[in-house]
C-alpha cells in the first residue's frame, strides 16, 4: 500500500473516529480510554490486513514469474 493511501485511510479513520466519539457523547455514552483503544486497534489491524494482502499478492506474482522463467529456461536447454 502506498504511503499516500495509508495517510488517506488514517485521515478517514480519524474523521470517522471523531464523529463516532461525538455521537457517543451526544447520547450520553461514556467514551472511556479502553473503548477508544479497541476502536484504534481494530482500525490498525484492518490496515495491516490490507497491507499483508497486497504483499501476498506481490509475492504470488513473483512466484509465478519465477516459475515461468524456470520453465522457459528448461525448454531452451533441451
Amino acid at each position: 500500500m502506498g504511503h499516500l493511501k495509508t495517510q488517506n485511510q488514517l485521515s478517514r479513520i480519524n474523521g470517522d473516529y471523531q464523529q463516532l466519539m461525538e455521537e457517543l457523547q451526544a447520547h450520553g455514552i461514556d467514551t472511556n480510554p479502553f473503548g477508544v483503544l479497541q476502536i484504534e486497534r481494530f482500525a490498525l489491524v484492518d490496515l495491516l490486513i490490507d497491507e499483508i494482502r497486497g504483499l501476498k499478492a506481490k509475492v504470488d506474482m513473483l512466484g509465478k514469474i519465477e516459475s515461468a522463467r524456470k520453465k522457459r529456461d528448461a525448454w531452451h536447454v533441451q
